[in-house]
This record gives C-alpha cells, sequence and structure tokens, in this order.
C-alpha cells in the first residue's frame, strides 16, 4: 500500500497520472478526428472549468490552427464567462467566436417558461433562482437530481428543467450545424465527461 503522507511520493504519482491520463485524451482525440476524416475542431466553450480543459487537451492535441472556439451567447449569459472566455481564448491563441442564440430561444417560447424576463438585473434573477433552488430542494432533502426527476407536469421545477435544458439542446444544435457544414468535430465539454 502507498504511503500518501510522503508528499514527494504523492507529488510525483500523481504527476505520472497525470501525464498518463493526458497522453491517453490526446490519443483518443487524434484516434477520433481522424477516424472521422475531420477539417478542424469546433468546442463550445463557456469560460467554465470543463470546456477551458476541454479546449487547452483539443489544442494539445490537434494544434492551434485546428481548433475553433464558439462561445453561446443569449440573454441570461453572465458577461463574467464571457470574459473568461475571451481570457482564456487569448491565452490559447484562439478566436473567440460568437454565435447569438437567444432568438432561437425566444422563437421556441423558452424565454415565456419562467417569469424571469420581468426581474430587472442579473443579481436578481440569480437571488431569485437561488431562493427557489433552495425551496424546491428542501422537497427532496437536497437532492436536486431527485426533485428533477420527479418534478410533476407543469410544476415550476418541471418549467425550470425544461428552461436549462432546451438552452443546452439548442447550443449543440448550433454547433452540430456549424460543424457539419464545415466537416468539423464537435468535441463535447459536459460537465466531467
Amino acid at each position: 500500500m502507498r504511503n500518501y503522507n510522503n508528499t514527494n511520493m504523492f507529488k510525483t504519482g500523481l504527476n505520472t497520472v497525470l501525464k498518463t491520463t493526458i497522453a491517453e485524451i490526446k490519443t483518443f482525440i487524434q484516434d477520433r478526428f481522424k477516424g472521422l476524416n475531420r477539417r478542424s475542431a469546433i468546442i463550445g466553450f463557456s469560460g467554465g472549468l470543463d470546456s477551458s480543459l476541454t479546449a487547452a487537451l483539443a489544442v494539445k492535441s490537434l494544434g492551434k490552427e485546428l481548433v475553433s472556439l464558439y462561445y453561446l451567447l443569449e440573454r441570461d449569459s453572465k458577461p463574467i464567462h464571457r470574459k473568461h472566455a475571451m481570457l482564456l481564448a487569448e491565452h490559447l491563441d484562439l478566436n473567440l467566436n460568437v454565435l447569438r442564440i437567444s432568438r432561437s430561444l425566444q422563437a421556441l417560447g423558452v424565454y415565456r417558461l419562467l417569469p424571469l424576463r420581468f426581474v430587472p438585473t442579473q443579481k436578481l434573477k440569480a437571488k431569485a433562482v437561488s431562493y427557489e433552488r433552495k425551496r424546491f430542494l428542501t422537497i427532496n432533502n437536497g437532492e436536486l437530481l431527485s426533485t428533477r426527476l420527479t418534478a410533476s407536469g407543469c410544476s415550476w421545477v418541471a418549467r425550470g428543467n425544461a428552461y436549462a435544458s432546451s438552452k443546452h439542446r439548442l447550443r449543440m444544435v448550433a454547433l452540430y450545424l456549424k460543424a457539419e457544414s464545415t466537416r468539423s468535430l464537435v468535441i463535447g465539454a459536459a460537465n466531467r465527461t
């Protein structure tokens, strides 16, 4: 059994695992890219941890000339997220392409699902969402997934599910539309996957 109290041993072991994992991911990306005969790669880039790590690994795997980043801006996007996306894109020496999806979401009726349009500022919207999340999570002892899965039809939880999920799905439709029209590979950055 390893002695994880030894700081040097832990750092060396972690570093070795990290290098091995990065090498495996690089090989996987390169194999998929070649196997699918793609010309470039596209990443939906939010500026968060998952898409940032994905972008860095894609650049490491394919080179920056083959990677395109897309920030999918909509009415509820937080300015700080766009700033983070711009900073990391700059660090990776990549352009940050912006696709605006608010009109599509509006046309689908997504923004009508929740009355957030009546809340005047982003700060107040965040507080309202936080308050409601806490309120509904107490029903199932803090279990978000359980609360979401057991939502009754037309409830606020069900409407919230539809509100959030439709945004994610439309983002993917926009990315795949762009990818298919340019023979690109979408490299997904779903939460912790």
